[in-house]
C-alpha cells in the first residue's frame, strides 16, 4: 500500500507529527515515522507545508483492514489540508491511497 498526505502548519515554530499503521484496529509495531513540518514564514498565507508519502509491502488476508493514523502535539496549528483550484493550478487532494494486489 502507498499513501501520501499533505500537511499544513500555521504556527511560527516547526511542528512534529507521527504517522503509523493499524491492522484490524491494533497498532502495527515498528510502523511509526516521525516527520517535522516547517514553521510558517512571516505574513499571511505563508504557512509551513509538507507532503509525506510512504510505501508498505504487506501480507494481507481478505478479512484484514488497515488504517493510516497520525498524531501531533499541536492540534490547533497542524492539519491535513486540501487546496482549491486557482487560475494557476488545479485543486489538491489532502490524502491519496493506493493498494496493489501482488499475486
Amino acid at each position: 500500500l502507498q499513501f501520501s498526505t499533505q500537511f499544513e502548519n500555521t504556527d511560527n515554530a516547526q511542528q512534529d507529527i507521527f504517522i503509523w499503521l493499524r491492522l484490524n484496529g491494533t497498532d502495527v509495531t515498528g510502523s511509526t515515522g516521525l516527520v517535522s513540518i516547517p514553521a510558517k514564514s512571516a505574513g499571511v498565507g505563508n504557512e509551513g507545508h509538507l507532503i509525506i508519502g510512504w510505501n508498505f509491502l504487506l501480507n494481507i488476508a481478505s478479512s484484514d483492514w488497515y488504517q493510516i493514523m497520525w498524531a501531533t502535539s499541536d492540534v490547533t496549528n497542524v492539519s491535513i489540508k486540501t487546496y482549491a483550484a486557482t487560475a494557476n493550478y488545479p485543486s489538491t487532494a489532502s490524502t491519496l491511497f493506493t493498494a496493489t494486489e501482488i499475486k
